[in-house]
């Protein structure tokens, strides 16, 4: 008995995972110590659950600009950044 195999074809996950600040936008002028960057990170593969963020939670903050840095990365190795410039006065 013959069986006949049809191919599958899987397409690569090329899309890097975006990334929204929630609570801060580049620009922010605030005069507390600390913050807490919440984001909101998706991706058309991978579920929000299985992607891990660098640079989102609480972060002290120096007088003057702070530069904040988030990146995500996807289960296929796809790098997502952005950043905010944070004022403290």
């Amino acid at each position: 008995m013959t069986e006949v195999v049809t191919p599958t074809t899987t397409m690569a996950d090329t899309t890097l995972p975006t990334i929204e600040v929630l609570n801060y936008k580049d620009g922010d002028i605030i005069t507390t110590s600390t913050i807490d960057v919440q984001v909101k990170v998706t991706d058309d593969q991978t579920p929000s659950d299985k992607i891990v963020v660098d640079g989102a939670g609480k972060h002290t903050l120096q007088n003057g600009l702070n530069t904040i840095i988030i990146t995500a990365v996807d289960e296929a190795g796809n790098a997502g950044s952005t950043y905010i410039i944070i004022e403290k006065k």
